[in-house]
């Protein structure tokens, strides 16, 4: 139903004009009813490839802490922090730091066992 908000068409497929106007919205959404600057601020820094590596570093990150790989979950964080320090974006920087920290305290937890 979202790709019907801000797409003229009712396939699958949203084109990038459209995912963005969408995270816009909800960038206005989140900083209007939660006081939340944070999609807003991510949004400000222009795209660049060390962005987009950064984001699929984070995603990497992300995927592998769900997974139990915590090691490797912190690492992927630290890269993509790297790239979000090349991209010049605090926001990115600030989602991969915590990301770093996810997975310092469960490979810690787990050293503990």
């Amino acid at each position: 139903m979202a790709a019907l908000a801000y797409g003229a068409s009712d396939s699958d497929q949203v084109t990038p004009a459209e995912a963005s106007r969408a995270l816009e919205h909800l960038a206005e959404i989140l900083q209007s009813r939660h006081d939340d600057n944070w999609l807003s601020d991510f949004l400000q820094s222009p795209p660049s490839p060390t962005e987009k590596e950064a984001v699929h570093g984070s995603v990497a990150s992300d995927e592998a802490l769900h997974a139990g790989r915590y090691g490797l979950a912190a690492e992927l964080a630290q890269k993509s922090m790297q790239d979000f320090r090349l991209s010049k974006n605090q926001a990115g920087m600030l989602r991969a730091s915590f990301c770093i920290d996810d997975g310092a305290k469960f490979c810690s937890s787990i050293q503990r066992l």
